[in-house]
């Protein structure tokens, strides 16, 4: 139940997300040589977050402004933290209203001209800002994404991979967009507003959402590539994941059915946990979708095609009407009409009157 009344309250009672100012230019930032701000939150995670910090040194990229965000760790988090100070541009450790409120903290500190989430349990490939950076600036990006290589326990790993088309509003087709691949301008944080703080572990969902329908541009190289360790905080709270997905696309104005379930789809592309469920479900809702649009097409065809007999019809009643070319009994007259509409269809280039004179004297073309 309160699961559920969560869900009620965030699909009817959203809470608006928080908005950010524009910044000056930062000296760092320059055309040639964009500033990236790397931003890493964390809780407890002293056994990774050395690997995280170290692979955002590690990369190639060389004009990246690096936060750290810790929520008060009692672990020994803030010690590998303290340790890696010199290699990190601001970090504090100190409670916090949760997940999403860090991240929000973490872009208002941001200076960057784009902004790239390193959670503490993964770890970015040495030239995954790079190549990101490349695909935003090269043509025009918003929001530049990539694949991602998830790693199971027991030394298992799946590559998941993001896909280029972002159409939100067409759930059937809806694409995987991977978010801890995600590198993003900054402005679009200040066009469409920060994280939704009422959601636990959807907000991504919501924002990548929200960032679609303000007609963000959207860019998927798969060269773009991270790490992820299984059993975030999405992956493991599997329920949440997909009511506060449901809410997400609950106010959508149409095809709420459908967007619901979409919700679960977008849930499995930043759960990667749930990807397998996601993917027979992407399967089933596209090929409903072609389904539905052979129907459709059949009906535009046969109502096409009863339009065209009805107008024959109304042709055939005009011209033998017009030239008195029925006698007798109202089923005579109704037959002449019927024959000349056949005539008429199967020689459209002949005359009214070489038609009418067939059909007369009962010669059916059809």
């Amino acid at each position: 139940m309160p699961l559920i009344q969560h869900a009620l309250r965030a699909a009817l009672e959203p809470r608006p997300p928080e908005e950010i100012d524009p910044i000056p230019r930062d000296p760092r930032d320059r055309d040639e040589l964009p500033l990236v701000t790397v931003v890493t939150i964390c809780l407890n995670r002293a056994a990774s977050i050395a690997r995280t910090i170290e692979a955002v040194r590690a990369q190639t990229y060389p004009n990246i402004e690096y936060i750290v965000l810790d929520g008060g760790s009692t672990d020994g988090t803030v010690e590998v933290i303290r340790a890696n100070a010199h290699r990190i541009d601001f970090w504090r450790s100190s409670p916090d209203a949760g997940l999403y409120a860090a991240l929000n903290e973490g872009v208002r500190r941001a200076r960057g001209r784009f902004v790239q989430f390193a959670h503490s349990d993964d770890w970015m490939e040495p030239d995954q800002v790079e190549r990101a950076v490349k695909a935003a600036t090269f043509v025009y990006a918003d929001i530049a994404h990539g694949d991602l290589l998830l790693h199971e326990q027991g030394g298992v790993t799946n590559y998941l991979r993001g896909e280029q088309e972002w159409m939100p509003l067409r759930v059937a087709e809806l694409p995987r967009i991977l978010h801890p691949t995600v590198l993003a301008r900054r402005r679009v944080f200040e066009e469409i507003g920060l994280f939704r703080t009422d959601l636990r572990v959807a907000a991504d969902a919501d924002w990548l959402l929200r960032a679609a329908h303000a007609g963000m541009v959207f860019r998927h190289d798969p060269d773009i590539r991270t790490n992820m360790t299984a059993g975030g905080i999405s992956t493991v709270r599997q329920q949440l994941s997909l009511a506060e997905g449901a809410a997400v696309f609950f106010r959508e104005p149409a095809r709420r059915a459908r967007l619901v379930a979409g919700a679960i789809l977008l849930l499995g592309t930043v759960t990667p946990g749930i990807a397998p469920v996601c993917t027979r479900l992407r399967k089933l809702l596209r090929a409903s979708s072609r389904a539905v649009a052979r129907a459709r097409r059949d009906v535009r065809t046969l109502g096409t095609e009863a339009l065209r007999r009805l107008r024959l019809m109304k042709l055939a009643r005009r011209v033998v009407a017009r030239r008195r070319g029925a006698s007798g009994s109202l089923a005579a007259r109704s037959s002449l009409v019927a024959r000349f509409a056949r005539l008429r269809h199967a020689r459209p280039d002949a005359t009214d009157a070489a038609i009418l004179d067939e059909a007369r004297h009962g010669r059916d073309a059809g």
